[in-house]
């Protein structure tokens, strides 16, 4: 009897498949893995750009009423790649222009490379004259209120919605 000779090594085509299999998996780990710096490069910006944005803002709303304008810079060598732009606006009501002529609104834009943050404000600046519906001096939370200017923004959120009972609080 004779035997017949067996081979016992792999055909052209399982490696061609076992390649193809491996060049499969090797691409979907590298694109996670290049997903996965992305993700952390936007959310360091998101997580910077936040902190950046707030303390701008902080420094745009202790200035004077009349000195608030847009402006635009870089946050220095701490930072750098950040620069911020600031766009001040008037607001205007139609219901009540009163409160209109104490109202700003402020964007703030805080980018690094290609990311972008935008923050908008609407700051009351004026003084604590104005006459709104309940204001008592002798409660501090509506002084509080009225001096952030909430206390104005829910007074005319209240006439332009007349007939509700939804006050901004």
């Amino acid at each position: 009897m004779t035997k017949i000779p067996r081979n016992k090594g792999f055909t052209l085509l399982e490696v061609i498949i076992a390649v193809a299999i491996i060049a499969i998996a090797l691409t979907t780990l590298l694109g996670s893995q290049s997903q996965s710096v992305s993700f952390a490069n936007s959310a360091k910006f998101e997580t910077m750009a936040a902190l950046l944005a707030q303390s701008k803002m902080s420094e745009i709303v202790i200035q004077e009423a009349d000195s608030l304008s847009s402006d635009s810079g870089d946050f220095g060598d701490d930072y750098p790649g950040y620069a911020w732009d600031v766009t001040v606006s008037n607001i205007s009501l139609e219901m009540d222009d009163a409160i209109s002529d104490y109202l700003k609104q402020i964007d703030l834009t805080v980018t690094w490379g290609v990311f972008s943050y935008n923050v908008r404000l609407y700051h009351y600046v004026g003084g604590t004259n104005l006459d709104l519906a309940g204001s008592d001096d002798s409660d501090n939370a509506f002084a509080g209120m009225k001096r952030t200017g909430i206390a104005a923004l829910g007074h005319t959120y209240h006439n332009i919605n007349e007939g509700t009972k939804d006050l901004v609080r």
